[in-house]
């Protein structure tokens, strides 16, 4: 199949459906087309589906007049007559009784309505109606819900409805061409660059997931997962090429994870669209996968795994960091950067196997710990440009440990009677005498010490 058709069919899937078409339905809309169906007739096709009109969904076990009566009532609300509704109610029990399933007979209705014209005097409103419904759904698919393209979805509506008001082949003919508008235009294009970008993104993501791994997912929901978390920032077309890696040698569960597979700083990126990170280059001959995040990123998902190589690095604040490495795997390999003055000596520094005080300017950060915390972190205690480590309690611990990058900006307090006279003090930019809860306490140390700080 030439290029040009195989993105008019990911794009086709995009714009009915939010999803990536998957291997099995690509083949068969490729096997449709090349029999002679065109484009816009595999569009009207596809609008009449329950799979596309999702919003009327209905559980099996309803009675069929109870059903009948639901479905009508929700499709035709007061855009037709009681008299009208009742026929319709009555062909939909007819047809079911006879053995037609539910699902057939809703496509069968639904394709009627499309191809019914606003100028029919009994259901013309309704038609009407259906159809600004069913561009509003695709508009929404190809455009996203951005407030700055109101304007451009307003008249696209405008135009695509009242193209179909009158010729029920124009809906299906719009939407193609207007599928094919979008990916047409230049990245670079000042107006509509960020939307095509996006599109193009949720595309490659798209035919990755069909085309390169010829995966067919087991459900619309997990197809949808495919190109629903891709925006126009290119970094997410990666993670969802690694996801699609992992889904084809992982089961089908995974479909609300975010797969990581390499190193990579998601620090800026919405993961709200998933619901648990694996973390897993696959093996540990494979490069190192760290992966960066905020604290609220992190704490956002239900579990975080990790498999051979793994890490975790969270920015900002890792107060709280407890609520979410109890799912890790390997709970020692997670670093936790400081980006901001924080205290930290009420926090479980356990699960950390490296602690970073780094804000990336020569803005002073102090990050405040117990010299227990400290002593825990061995080696792996660092500090950018101008940061500092405040050490509580006794400093005599933190004064003999090389971990400091620049340890010649470590303020220590006391919060205890304590003798500090046969401690050296020489590492120290400052010393703080803070009990904390008002009460008097005595620190001893020599007068060369005290001149010294």
């Amino acid at each position: 199949m030439p290029i040009a058709s195989q993105r008019s069919i990911l794009g086709i899937a995009q714009a009915l459906f939010d999803a990536a078409p998957g291997a099995h339905f690509f083949y068969s809309f490729s096997q449709a087309v090349a029999q002679g169906t065109s484009l816009p007739l595999l569009v009207t096709s596809l609008i009449a589906t329950t799979a596309f009109n999702s919003t009327y969904t209905y559980s099996p076990l309803l009675p069929v007049t109870e059903f009948a009566e639901q479905f009508t009532n929700d499709l035709l609300g007061d855009r037709a007559s009681l008299a009208d509704k009742s026929m319709v109610i009555t062909f939909i029990t007819s047809q079911v009784a006879a053995g037609v399933p539910r699902d057939d007979v809703m496509s069968t209705i639904f394709g009627i309505l499309a191809g019914i014209t606003n100028e029919d005097q009994t259901w013309g409103a309704a038609a009407a109606f259906y159809k600004q419904e069913v561009v509003t759904k695709i508009l929404d698919h190809l455009l996203g819900y951005s407030p700055g393209i109101a304007e451009t979805k307003k008249y696209l509506l405008q135009e695509i409805t009242d193209a179909a008001a009158k010729d029920s082949a124009a809906l299906g003919e719009r939407i193609v061409f207007y599928v094919s508008v979008l990916d047409a235009i230049p990245e670079y294009d000042p107006q509509f660059g960020e939307l095509a970008h996006r599109f193009h993104n949720k595309l490659a993501a798209s035919e990755y997931y069909s085309l390169n791994l010829a995966l067919s997912g087991a459900s619309l929901t997990e197809l949808q997962s495919v190109v629903a978390p891709v925006t126009a920032d290119d970094t997410t077309v990666l993670l969802a090429r690694m996801k699609a890696d992992y889904f084809s040698a992982n089961p089908p569960w995974l479909n609300d994870c975010m797969v990581v597979s390499a190193a990579c700083d998601i620090s800026n990126s919405d993961v709200s669209p998933y619901k648990s990170l694996i973390i897993d280059p696959g093996a540990e001959s494979l490069p190192l996968a760290t992966v960066t995040m905020t604290a609220a990123q992190a704490a956002a998902f239900n579990s975080i795994t990790k498999g051979a190589g793994g890490r975790l690095a969270v920015v900002d604040t890792i107060a709280g960091i407890n609520a979410y490495t109890g799912w890790l795997e390997s709970a020692d390999s997670i670093i936790g950067v400081v980006t901001k003055t924080v205290d930290l000596t009420t926090t479980n520094l356990a699960t950390l196997i490296e602690l970073k005080i780094d804000d990336g300017t020569s803005t002073a950060i102090v990050a405040t710990v117990t010299t227990a915390q400290a002593s825990a972190l061995f080696g792996n205690l660092t500090k950018g440009n101008s940061d500092k480590l405040a050490v509580l309690d006794s400093i005599a611990t933190i004064i003999a440990a090389p971990t400091l990058a620049h340890a010649d900006q470590v303020t220590g307090i006391v919060s205890t009677t304590s003798d500090l006279s046969t401690i050296n003090l020489e590492r120290l930019t400052d010393l703080i005498i803070a009990p904390g809860s008002g009460a008097s306490i005595s620190v001893s140390m020599s007068a060369a010490q005290a001149e010294k700080l």
